[in-house]
């Protein structure tokens, strides 16, 4: 007759080393799917870090192949030798301004140019070609003696200039203006 008196204790012991064990086994389960959702977040961020840094070095070797250009090469020995824009200098412009537009057209992000402008400055910040006319953008950016980004949020661009360099010495900068919009729409997908 003991044996029924103490089964009551027995149960209800039996049933609290259940319940601990469920408790325990819970509290790990928790513990490893929030070590795993750290991990997926680290190499989310880790890729759209990847994804930024080329779509920026993307942007800046864009800007610097445009001003390393042959056409903008030929425009500036042709001023050394003393031509002007009457005789000979807008022939030259002309064809950076073609270079450009072809720049603009092969230049695309999933379907849309990346590029909504492309300006070249002479060394005194004189515009000298302008893709898509307007106002004149971005003058203190102009002194720049190396490849920069920058992202203007108010006016919803991404800005990528690089000097171009004649002879050792700069001579002008390249601006290439795209739709910030471009940036979020590469991230998402």
């Amino acid at each position: 007759m003991r044996l029924p008196a103490r089964w009551p204790t027995l149960v209800a012991l039996v049933f609290c080393i259940y319940s601990w064990l469920l408790l325990w086994n819970a509290f790990s389960s928790h513990a490893q799917l929030k070590a795993a959702a750290d991990v997926r977040i680290v190499a989310d961020n880790d890729r759209s870090a990847a994804a930024l840094a080329d779509f920026a070095v993307d942007r800046l070797n864009g800007a610097t192949e445009l001003a390393d250009a042959p056409e903008i090469q030929n425009f500036l020995v042709n001023k050394a030798l003393g031509m002007s824009l009457k005789y000979g200098l807008s022939a030259n412009l002309d064809a950076i301004e073609v270079r450009f537009r072809q720049q603009m057209e092969r230049k695309q992000l999933r379907g849309e140019p990346i590029y909504n402008r492309i300006l070249f400055y002479d060394i005194d910040g004189q515009v000298l070609v302008d893709l898509s006319p307007g106002e004149t953008p971005f003058r203190d950016e102009l002194s720049r003696e190396a490849p920069t980004l920058s992202i203007f949020p108010e006016k919803r661009q991404i800005v990528a200039t690089a000097p171009v360099i004649y002879k050792g010495e700069m001579s002008g900068t390249v601006v290439t203006l795209g739709d910030l919009g471009q940036l979020s729409r590469y991230l998402i997908s």
